[in-house]
């Protein structure tokens, strides 16, 4: 299964009560298929999705950029960077 999100919730559905029967079927029952979360907007999504149970999830370049930022790992790996150089 491969619901897309996004397009869910822009439809007027209620995107989240739908991944939530679906993952609650994927997880009850051995022979259902995995699913695999699609057409994502935010991290915020990911997150709440991730929360309800979902592991597989398909991003955009710009969101998967988004997931790996903080500023303090990149403080942190420009600070390493710099003592390395040393």
């Amino acid at each position: 299964m491969a619901p897309y999100y996004g397009r869910l919730a822009d439809s007027g559905a209620d995107a989240d009560a739908i991944l939530g029967a679906m993952g609650r079927l994927a997880r009850e029952n051995v022979s259902a298929p995995r699913v695999l979360v699609a057409s994502l907007r935010s991290i915020d999504q990911l997150e709440q999705l991730a929360n309800m149970g979902h592991t597989c999830f398909t991003l955009s370049p710009d969101l998967a950029e988004q997931f790996g930022c903080s500023k303090l790992s990149d403080r942190a790996a420009a600070d390493f960077e710099a003592a390395a150089q040393t």
